[in-house]
């Protein structure tokens, strides 16, 4: 590339020679020497380590920036140490040496708490009923997102000052471009997790009377939340229908028979990820009265390798989905 600057520095210093010699000669005019031995290196140096300085100035990092990739960082080393150290107190409660270089691979990536709450986003999607309550990720991520908005405002306010190399100021379109991506970022997370909150309410209050057994499947938030709905469900169909109906009746809605529950038949696509591979039953929660029927037919009992895509009732498959050997798929 052209080094404008120099070029215009040798037509001005040869015209400046040919007015202070007005007698010069043709030859010496058209000489090239003298006018480059006339051009100093010190003037293309300094040229050089000014624009060298105003690039960096300009690509200058915002501190909030690096202050949240800092905090990022010390909380994922945190998380780190403490599940190394989860693994070894597990490694030596069963007798075995743990070894930390087989540890390094369970390291998450700084990407990989989306990945996990995408892949939890999924699975409930597309599950008939109510998945456990992932208190790994979740709680954390509620944390990183309240953080990635205080990131937010501060380059925001930082695109909002005057730019100013002497002040140490950061440049405000540099600022306002990593708000922007900070504020994507965020926006894709708060989006799995919001979908992935109103999925799970929404089978809670749908199953709300077979939610009862599976407590255990759920945060202490969404306990509270089941609590307030069947407070209020109750005393809806109180005063709407089992206030005017004998007492005998309304207290047989509360028998098994009569709860509202997942359908287990419902037809799934899902793919194996266990090693092992699976093997299903295809008669399980089949009710079959002709035995001969049952000893003369294929048997029942198949298996399916790691990598292998189904098309299964999920009640075959709930034990392993449970088990995070078969993941559903969209």
């Amino acid at each position: 590339m052209a080094d404008f600057s120099n070029l215009l520095d040798e037509v001005e210093s040869s015209t400046t020679a040919a007015v202070d010699n007005p007698f010069q000669s043709q030859d010496e005019y058209n000489d090239p020497a003298p006018i480059l031995q006339q051009q100093p290196q010190e003037d293309e140096e300094d040229y050089n380590a000014d624009d060298n300085t105003e690039q960096q100035e300009a690509a200058q990092i915002p501190s909030v920036l690096l202050q949240a990739e800092t905090q990022y960082r010390e909380e994922r080393e945190r998380d780190t140490s403490a599940l190394i150290e989860t693994d070894r107190n597990k490694s030596r409660e069963d007798g075995g040496d743990y070894d930390h270089e087989d540890g390094d691979d369970s390291i998450l990536s700084p990407d990989e708490d989306y990945e996990t709450l995408k892949h939890l986003w999924i699975q409930e999607l597309n599950c008939a009923e109510l998945l456990p309550y992932h208190r790994q990720s979740i709680p954390v991520l509620m944390e990183l997102l309240s953080a990635q908005e205080e990131i937010i405002d501060d380059l925001q306010d930082q695109g909002k000052n005057s730019f100013s190399a002497s002040s140490g100021n950061v440049d405000p379109s540099l600022a306002s471009l990593a708000a922007s991506v900070a504020k994507m970022d965020l926006d894709r997370v708060s989006f799995l997790l919001a979908d992935l909150t109103r999925t799970r309410l929404g089978k809670i209050e749908k199953y709300a009377l077979h939610n009862r057994e599976v407590l255990d499947r759920m945060s202490d938030e969404e306990i509270s939340y089941l609590k307030a709905y069947g407070e209020l469900y109750e005393q809806h169909m109180r005063r709407s229908v089992t206030d005017h109906i004998p007492k005998e009746a309304w207290r047989k809605l509360d028998e098994p028979s009569m709860i509202e529950r997942p359908n287990l038949d419902a037809y799934v696509f899902c793919y194996v990820v266990d090693e092992d591979g699976v093997v299903i039953n295809n008669h399980e929660g089949i009710d079959i009265d002709d035995e001969e029927e049952l000893e003369d037919g294929p048997d029942p009992e198949e298996r399916y390798d790691s990598g292998a895509y189904l098309f299964v009732r999920y009640g075959l498959i709930r034990n392993f989905i449970l088990e995070g050997r078969v993941e559903l798929l969209m």
